[in-house]
């Protein structure tokens, strides 16, 4: 019982500093707050402002919007997107050629979706994690997996500290591992991941305020904005835009895609709940398990093959 104590305990106290070493990086660094307009602009590019202040999405539009105003794209009323120059001053900006296709012409809504998906905009995200903006994905991961260990670790401890209370008398070492689970389960509330979904830093929301309200990048006008109408987009988003047909068709576009994900979203959700209900089984081919049919029971079934060349609804039976 000794040992379980001593592993317990160890385990335990390892874990909770762990987390809370974790909980410290998600605030970011210590101390005065870095000017980011002026002391650190040349480690925020336009890109990477507007990572910070929207994500992807407004990346793709400030892409969009910065090559439109430099009279590299144009627009017509149909929200067709037509290259006039191939010129590219960025890896972003190529990317933006490259989805406009071989003839030069892309719909607005598709070619936001494409930089919205374009490995670049991990690229971005990588920079501003350096810089201790954003917590990287890897750091998330790890954070949550300690998280969970940590919860266990508590369970454990509380289990054998009860042993020890029923076997032991008057040991004092249950009352420790019963204090540091106590204390454990108060750091797993205030160091939970789950309070940190956006992986946003404390230091990146103070770039944030201070870009939006405390620097020259803090300027709606495109006029007076230093980086023009995409810097303005940039912190702002696309409701600085005086040009209403091109606005129109941008928010258009953003709602469009927020649709199709969310449609991508549920579909994968169904297909997971479908496939659990079917025991595991697919149906593949040109067989499907309808919404209006059981894949367990009732007039239907799917076997422990995967179904083809057949439907899982109605009365026919998938074998």
């Amino acid at each position: 019982m000794t040992a379980a104590f001593i592993v317990a305990l160890t385990a335990l106290c390892v874990l909770s500093a762990w987390l809370i070493g974790l909980r410290l990086q998600a605030h970011g660094p210590r101390g005065p707050f870095d000017d980011l307009a002026t002391q650190n602009c040349h480690r925020l590019d336009l890109w990477g402002i507007a990572y910070l202040m929207g994500g992807r999405d407004r990346v793709a539009d400030t892409l969009i919007v910065k090559m439109y105003a430099d009279g590299r794209i144009g627009m017509d009323d149909r929200g067709q997107i037509n290259v006039i120059d191939a010129r590219a001053d960025s890896a972003e900006e190529r990317a933006v050629l490259r989805h406009c296709g071989s003839e030069w012409n892309v719909a607005v809504k598709t070619l936001r979706g494409k930089l919205r998906s374009d490995p670049l905009s991990d690229l971005i995200e990588n920079r501003l994690s350096e810089q201790k903006l954003f917590l990287s994905q890897r750091t998330m991961r790890t954070w949550r997996i300690v998280a969970g260990f940590q919860v266990a670790a508590i369970v454990v401890a509380a289990g054998i500290s009860l042993g020890m209370l029923l076997h032991s008398g008057s040991d004092h070492r249950p009352f420790a591992l019963v204090i540091a689970a106590a204390l454990g389960i108060a750091l797993r509330a205030i160091c939970s991941p789950s309070n940190h979904r956006q992986r946003m830093t404390k230091y990146g929301e103070k770039a944030q305020h201070h870009l939006r309200s405390r620097s020259p990048w803090g300027r709606q006008d495109p006029d007076l904005h230093p980086a023009g109408l995409a810097g303005a987009v940039a912190v702002f988003g696309t409701a600085v835009i005086p040009d209403r047909t091109m606005r129109h068709h941008l928010e258009n576009a953003a709602r469009s895609n927020a649709n199709s994900r969310s449609r991508a979203a549920r579909r994968r959700a169904s297909s997971t709940s479908s496939t659990s209900s079917c025991g595991g089984v697919t149906c593949s081919g040109y067989s499907s398990c309808s919404s209006t049919s059981s894949c367990s029971g009732g007039s239907s079934s799917c076997s422990s093959s995967s179904c083809s060349s057949s439907s899982c609804g109605g009365g026919s039976s998938c074998s």
